[in-house]
């Protein structure tokens, strides 16, 4: 089994470093970009409520495409003003 090191910090702030297998830090770093995702999306989510299945999985595309256009748009204006979301969907600031 194959294993990294990675460093923790503790709740007094000193920093240690841990072993652990290599599933467990992929884990951990995908789940950080899950996380970030669920994060953009929950504060100006376009999904509603809906008693059909294929609405609550239509919206929550439609979302997973506003957010990674959003992502994709500040990665391509690093050195350029930056723009939060809300200015993003609303396409006052982009455009």
């Amino acid at each position: 089994m194959e294993v990294r090191d990675v460093t923790r910090r503790a709740k007094d702030g000193t920093r240690s470093i841990v072993a652990f297998p290599l599933a467990i830090v992929e884990y951990n770093w995908i789940m950080d970009g899950v996380d970030r995702f669920d994060q953009f999306r929950k504060r100006y989510a376009v999904g509603r409520r809906s008693v059909k299945w294929w609405h609550r999985i239509l919206y929550w595309l439609i979302d997973l495409a506003v957010v990674n256009a959003y992502i994709m748009y500040q990665l391509n204006r690093r050195h350029h003003s930056a723009t939060d979301q809300l200015s993003f969907r609303l396409l006052t600031d982009w455009v």
